[in-house]
């Protein structure tokens, strides 16, 4: 309802909600020739399509197009839309593509990670911190034994990944220096590497710089964790270089726009960001099943966008990548009053709904609680029986 208001549709279009389709896609800033070519052909299809009033007299050069359905229709409309060529025929393959996608019983995505595939079911990362001012566990793991240790109880309880980051990005964090970082990054990566091969799991390395990328690679890390999106110059090829597995997460400094308080349009935003991230990897040499994204809570977003976020999971597990979700004890979770040790339970709940709306990968403090949650979420979805 608020899509179609916010498209400037007739009043009476707001009726179109009741008739409990199930597929609602979304066009955005086509041309009103467009606009009003699709809706004749998506009433011809058996289904609508929402367009701005102002399409039918062309008062407006252009505006968003909802069209809503089933997925039958859309492929019909699909089909429409390709005889009448131009510009038509990309918003058809589009069009087909999420049709297509659409399953009830959805298959688990497989990662490619330099040589190795691994299903993502419902993966736990868990985190390492290995700095002296993280939010949640800084100066926790300063000596090579703790490191080890660490590494040991996240593979031990069920962990398939080892986030390994060396620079707090907590608010108010303060910047360290390559060296730095390289410092307190790079013999934890060496640890981790080897420990990891023994339980057949994945160093993952939380960094933006691609010289720290680059040295932890070459000493057999699988993935790189990049907050910025591959938007440093020569991460994407670094990455590229070694197979390495990426995720991709949404940071509104990286976006070059800040994220508005109004949630439908936040989520396509983001979501719209994070696919833009992806095509760039592919474009840099990056496999497609190397690519998970990341909405990237707590980001430059208000604690309106972070919980509807949550609740609309679904709109980024259904963007064609496997989908990251870290939300283990941020301030987000702090509504109740409950300071950072003390939400382990908030934690949880957060991660059983992203799990339902779709994530395949929950990165944790707690292994062995998030991996409770894969698995009851499993269950609740039938895939547990």
């Amino acid at each position: 309802m608020e899509e179609i208001a916010s498209i400037g549709a007739e009043t009476y279009a707001v009726k179109m909600w009741e008739r409990g389709v199930p597929l609602v896609l979304k066009l955005i800033k086509q041309p009103a020739y467009a606009a009003n070519i699709i809706k004749q052909e998506a009433l011809a299809s058996g289904i609508d399509a929402a367009v701005n009033r102002g399409a039918a007299n062309c008062s407006v050069k252009q505006g968003d197009i909802l069209v809503i359905g089933n997925v039958r229709g859309v492929k019909i409309l699909a089909g429409r839309l390709k005889k009448q060529g131009g510009v038509f025929v990309s918003i058809a393959e589009e069009l087909e593509r999420v049709a297509g996608s659409v399953c009830l019983d959805p298959k688990p995505f497989v990662l490619r990670l330099r040589d190795r595939l691994q299903p993502l079911g419902g993966a736990v990362m868990g985190i390492l911190n290995v700095t002296p001012d993280s939010f949640s566990d800084g100066g926790s793991y300063d000596t090579s034994v703790k490191v080890s240790d660490r590494l040991k109880q996240i593979f031990d309880e069920g962990g398939i990944f080892a986030d390994i980051g060396g620079v707090s990005t907590r608010p108010g964090y303060s910047p360290v220096t390559l060296e730095e970082e390289e410092k307190r990054v790079l013999p934890a990566v060496e640890a981790g590497v080897k420990i990891a091969s023994d339980y057949g799991a994945y160093i993952s390395v939380d960094t933006t710089e691609p010289l720290i990328a680059e040295k932890a690679l070459r000493l057999g890390a699988d993935m790189i964790n990049d907050q910025h999106a591959l938007n440093t110059p020569g991460m994407a090829e670094v990455c590229a270089e070694y197979k390495a597995a990426v995720v991709l997460m949404h940071n509104p400094k990286e976006c070059a726009e800040s994220v508005p308080d109004d949630l439908p349009r936040a989520v396509a935003q983001i979501k719209d960001c994070l696919v833009n991230a992806a095509k760039k990897a592919v474009r840099a040499g990056i496999p497609k099943d190397s690519v998970v994204i990341d909405p990237g809570f707590g980001f430059g977003k208000s604690l309106k966008i972070q919980y509807g976020i949550l609740k609309y999971m679904f709109e980024f597990s259904g963007a064609a990548y496997p989908l990251l979700a870290g939300i283990s004890r941020k301030s987000m979770l702090g509504v109740s009053g409950r300071g950072v040790a003390d939400r382990g339970y908030l934690t949880a709940a957060a991660e059983t709904a992203a799990m339902l709306g779709g994530a395949a990968i929950l990165r944790s403090h707690n292994v062995a609680a998030a991996l409770d949650v894969v698995n009851f979420a499993s269950a609740l979805n039938g895939r547990g029986f």
